[in-house]
This record gives C-alpha cells, structure tokens and sequence, in this order.
C-alpha cells in the first residue's frame, strides 16, 4: 500500500491523495489549497494512517519538496517523484522522455489491461487522464506539461498526477517496461 500526493497551497488547484493497493486506486481524499506546506502534509498524514500506510510520493519539485520534508518529520516513508527525470530503464528512456511519460504509459497499460482500476467514485480523473496531450520529440513520447495546459485553458490534472504518483515504485521498486 503506497499514496501519491499532489499538494497545493495556490492558485486554483487541490490538493488530491490516491491510494494504490496493488490492484485498485481509490481517491482517499481531495481539498482546495492550503495556506502552507506542513497544513497539506497534517491533512495528507491524517488520510494516509487511515489507509494504513506510512509510504508516499510526493512531487520532489518546489512546494512538493517542502510537503515530503514536513510528511518526513511526522514518519512518512517519502519518495520524491521528479517527473522531468529520465524513464528507469536503458528501454524505457528510449520510448520516454521522462518520468512522468513513463509512468501515465505503465498506467495507461495496466488500465487497458485490467490489472489496475481506478475508482469509480471519483467523476474527474478519466477526464483529467484523457485530456493530458501527448507528444513526440526525437521518437520519444512527452505529456503536455501544467503550463501548457493552463494557457489552453485546462485545469491542471491534480487527480491523475496524484493516481500516476500512487503507482510508481520509487527507489523500491521498478515496473515492467511495455512496449508503446
């Protein structure tokens, strides 16, 4: 059992946990912003004990970073994911030009091939997973990035990043690679 947290504290984002159970991923708990860091972590904290689980990811980038250092000081077992880093494997950086591609292409294999469900409560997360724009650079596939969404006048995708990150193995454990 392992969360993914998006946090926010601004603008006109939420802040969403998803848990992943090794088949399922359930919206644990979504909330406008916060008014800092340590408030959206206390709240992360509170819904992860629930869950039954010390083990989180967390954007490692900015405002994230702060959030993994305050979930850190209350015992939460931290990885930061970085979503600009390379794919984990000679493979997969071959077909992704980050983590963040890899990722929402492991989860979009295992959707396609029932191995994970998503659940089936939470109204936003298909829309939000099937409006994220891919792109390929130099035979490498990207998603569009927050910034380029916004100017196109789509919300950032709190929910799929938060399920994506509640996937990823971090240091502890890698995916299979599957092909495009």
């Amino acid at each position: 059992r392992r969360c993914g947290l998006d946090g926010a504290t601004t603008g006109g984002d939420e802040s969403v946990l998803y848990g992943y159970d090794g088949e399922s991923l359930t919206l644990l708990a979504h909330s406008p912003k916060f008014e800092t860091g340590r408030d959206c972590a206390q709240w992360a904290w509170h819904h992860m004990q629930e869950f039954g689980t010390r083990e989180v990811n967390v954007d490692g980038i900015g405002l994230g970073d702060g959030i993994a250092n305050a979930l850190e000081d209350k015992g939460a077992e931290v990885s930061r994911f970085i979503a600009s880093s390379s794919a984990p494997t000679a493979e997969a950086r071959r077909a992704y030009g980050n983590l963040r591609a890899y990722v929402a292409g492991e989860l979009a294999q295992y959707l396609q091939k029932r191995e994970i469900f998503i659940d089936p409560s939470d109204s936003e997360i298909e829309g939000e997973l099937l409006g994220i724009r891919k792109k390929r650079t130099g035979g490498k596939l990207f998603l569009e990035s927050k910034d380029d969404m916004r100017r196109r006048g789509v919300a950032s995708p709190n929910r799929a990043d938060a399920a994506m990150m509640a996937i990823w193995g971090g240091s502890r454990t890698r995916f299979h690679f599957a092909e495009d």
